[in-house]
């Protein structure tokens, strides 16, 4: 079979997106995946030197792409540096492993441009955005749901930081990045972002905007909190993880812990040493958000593991009340008691929770009661007890 061009073969393309829609699709996710370059400079900047650039940037892309995909495949060229992927024969999580390779293949051959300011992103777009609309055809329809995919942080994902509050030097010392996600008029965050929970492919997308909110940090910032998804697609994905944590690490060595979530818990141990070796290895300290038993928590510290984190939020959303919350930070505080961790307890809503937490044994605090939710990290200050008790 002659492999599809991807500069003209529209009609194929919108055969077998057509193809798929009239047969159910496959969920909220489906089979499109958008990879474009997105140039990070303010427009006009760079002169006829960044539009030279661009242009063998997009050449360098299509050649990768029209080695790379299969004849199977299909990949249509909505605009210059913006190309729309469907990958009929795999699942969507297999298809979003393979776009997110292929974004990372062409961010690491344009790395060499370093005059310009490249970034290549990839993004799932739902089949559920191409249902059928009078007047409108197909294609239309895909460039109109991939340009809403191609917005910032795709799938209107964002970053805010919140204070984390260090409860034994009555200070705030650093900030906790947490992804948010806006969708269908309601704001959405951390664990509530992963529709279909800890193995969402999404996990990747989260990942990448708190990786690229992690690099406008700075170190007079203090510590940064960084939480990252582990889950089947973000392992799958070659060299993801590693990638993702010497990008953190390259700015933010000596004063990041990274604060694995997911579907951490569900990993074998030998994962999780591989996982936080290579957190340690980069000069960063290493947190689990779960809620381990002694001999999880036994391993974990054997293998440099140093904060343990609860998450509040997450607690209420599960129908947690007040006392099952107050109850579970007992036995938690109770049962690692042996091995040293750092307890952290995350968005707190009430002085309650706070006092509750220092009194059996947590350390660090976040939350609406430590202080908001905000875009941008702020400074570490004096906060002493009696400003949130009361």
């Amino acid at each position: 079979m002659t492999r599809p061009d991807i500069l003209s073969d529209r009609r194929r393309f919108e055969d077998l997106v057509g193809g798929l829609l009239r047969s159910g699709g496959e969920g909220s996710y489906g089979k499109l995946h958008l990879v474009c370059i997105q140039n990070m400079m303010e427009p006009g900047q760079g002169g006829a030197s960044a539009e030279t650039l661009l242009v063998k940037a997009v050449s360098i892309t299509e050649q990768i792409l029209r080695r790379r995909l299969a004849a199977a495949d299909a990949c249509l060229r909505l605009a210059e540096g913006q190309y729309l992927l469907l990958f009929p024969s795999q699942s969507a999580a297999e298809g979003h492993v393979r776009a997110m390779a292929l974004s990372q293949e062409i961010r690491e051959h344009l790395m060499g441009e370093s005059r310009l300011a490249l970034e290549v992103v990839a993004q799932t777009v739902p089949l559920s955005a191409l249902e059928a609309v009078d007047g409108e055809d197909l294609v239309a329809r895909m460039d109109a749901a991939a340009r809403l995919a191609a917005q910032p942080h795709g799938l209107h994902l964002s970053v805010e930081f919140q204070g984390v509050w260090d409860g034994r030097h009555q200070r705030l010392i650093g900030n906790r990045a947490r992804i948010r996600r806006d969708f269908g008029g309601q704001v959405m965050y951390e664990a509530a972002t992963l529709f279909a929970g800890n193995e969402d492919p999404l996990a990747t997308d989260v990942n990448e905007a708190l990786i690229q909110a992690a690099a406008g940090y700075g170190q007079d910032r203090g510590v940064l909190f960084l939480p990252l998804v582990i889950n089947g697609a973000v392992l799958e994905a070659p060299g993801a993880l590693e990638r993702a944590v010497n990008r953190v690490a390259a700015r933010n060595a000596g004063h990041v812990v990274f604060e694995l979530s997911g579907a951490i818990a569900q990993l074998a141990r030998h994962q999780v040493r591989d996982v936080v070796r290579l957190c340690r290895e980069q000069g960063g300290k290493v947190g689990v958000r779960m809620m381990p038993d002694r001999e999880t928590a036994r391993a974990l510290h054997e293998a440099g593991v140093e904060f343990l984190c609860l998450n509040a939020l997450q607690a209420r959303q599960a129908g947690f009340t007040d006392q099952a919350i107050e109850a579970l930070l007992a036995v938690v505080a109770h049962d690692t008691a042996d091995f040293g961790f750092h307890l952290c307890l995350w968005n707190a809503d009430t002085a309650r929770e706070v006092k509750y937490g220092r009194k059996v044994g947590f350390h660090f605090f976040s939350g609406s009661v430590i202080s908001p939710s905000l875009p941008l990290a702020a400074p570490p200050r004096l906060l002493q007890e009696w400003q949130i008790y009361v």
